[in-house]
């Protein structure tokens, strides 16, 4: 599950590729198979069960693959570094179709996952701070930029190899 907490302009959600269009309201509930879409001006920002930050900036197109967070297996261990350790297993998978994303990922425990997917790259992170952005221009090649802010992000082009992209 995510939840929408900060919504400024027009957002709206799609409810999988053959889904209606509604607009996305603070404390929104979002699932699997939803694709946000924040117009210009206008921004979102979506928190997952293990307290993981995506903000979504103007122009963007954010489908959320997959947000799977288990139940608490007893206390947390103390994390190393900014974020504090999730309680639970996670898997989380964006996939970023056009725009700029922010996300700010708690320590993760070994089982589990967070990726954001591009038409270019798979970006997966363990517990780090980093943006990313794609889009593409009808006039000319598309611009794709990844930057980290702390931690590591493990980036991986499409038809590529990985790459280790630090703060």
């Amino acid at each position: 599950m995510v939840v929408a907490v900060q919504v400024r302009g027009t957002v709206e959600v799609q409810h999988g590729a053959a889904g209606g269009t509604e607009t996305v309201t603070e404390g929104r509930r979002l699932a699997a198979t939803d694709i946000v879409t924040t117009a210009k001006g206008s921004s979102v920002v979506l928190v997952l069960e293990n307290g993981s930050v995506v903000s979504l900036r103007e122009n963007s197109r954010l489908k959320i693959t997959a947000a799977l967070q288990s139940p608490p297996a007893g206390e947390a261990p103390a994390a190393k570094g900014p974020e504090p350790q999730e309680s639970g297993a996670s898997n989380s998978s964006f996939e970023l179709v056009f725009g700029e994303m922010l996300a700010r990922v708690r320590k993760l425990n070994p089982s589990s996952t967070f990726e954001v997917q591009t038409p270019v790259s798979v970006a997966a992170v363990r517990g780090t701070v980093f943006e990313v952005s794609y889009r593409a221009d009808q006039s000319g090649p598309a611009q794709y930029r990844l930057s980290t802010a702390s931690g590591l992000v493990h980036v991986t082009p499409r038809g590529g190899e990985l790459v280790k992209v630090a703060a």
